[in-house]
């Protein structure tokens, strides 16, 4: 999975912009916000690699999602349950 985050062309080197944790048990979601689909649960001792941002401004968690990528997937999660 982390091959799928996009890497600096000059350096072949990972885009990250932020690393980060998250209590088990928080919905990972297939796009940024509540109305889209859950893909997957937060695990705890898993590291999520930010690799974009996104703002939403209506739902029930407006605010800051970020892209992650992590050993088994990627999808989106809200900044509020992150530890970065």
């Amino acid at each position: 999975p982390l091959a799928l985050v996009e890497t600096d062309d000059m350096t072949g080197i990972p885009k990250v912009l932020d690393v980060c944790t998250a209590y088990a048990g928080n919905n990972i979601r297939a796009e940024a916000g509540t109305s889209y689909a859950t893909i997957g649960k937060t695990t705890a001792g898993t590291t999520y690699f930010i690799t974009d941002t996104a703002y939403v401004g209506n739902g029930d968690a407006v605010g800051d999602w970020y892209q992650v990528a992590y050993v088994g997937g990627e999808g989106w999660l809200w900044s509020g349950i992150l530890n970065c």
